[in-house]
């Protein structure tokens, strides 16, 4: 069974023009009903809202009377220019051509502390008196 306060509660929540389409549908097909749609009139139009005024934003001082920048300009300029070249170098790192220059360096790396480790026994060889490589190294 239909709770006649709820509906009536719902009712009561619902705009005019909710009200009016609930009353047209519940008339439709009932002859004695036919009164309630005509007393009910015409749907009423529909009340606009009044429009929603976002408060006056406060004005951004970008510079001094005297035309100098202020220390909040150049920061936020600073910390702006700052994220979008690490946000560049993080994009870059991540396409097929950084990692490739990654693995590049990190070959370099490699070889070059190869060549250092290299250098330096040679130095130790020639400081301890022996000019002669050991075995497996040549002389460069």
């Amino acid at each position: 069974m239909i709770e006649i306060d709820e509906v009536i509660a719902r009712l009561r929540a619902a705009d005019d023009t909710e009200v009016f389409e609930v009353i047209r549908r519940v008339a439709d097909g009932r002859p004695g009903l036919a009164g309630l749609v005509a007393a009910a009139g015409p749907v009423p139009p529909a009340v606009a809202p009044p429009p929603v005024v976002a408060p006056p934003a406060t004005p951004v001082v970008e510079y001094t009377d005297a035309g100098v920048p202020t220390f909040e300009n150049v920061r936020d300029k600073v910390e702006r220019r700052a994220g979008t070249a690490i946000g560049g170098q993080e994009l870059a790192a991540e396409t097929p051509a950084g990692r490739s220059a990654a693995q590049q360096w990190a070959e370099r790396e490699r070889a070059g502390h190869e060549r250092l480790a290299r250098i330096r026994a040679e130095m130790q060889q020639h400081e301890s008196g022996t000019n002669e490589p050991k075995q497996g190294e040549q002389n460069r």
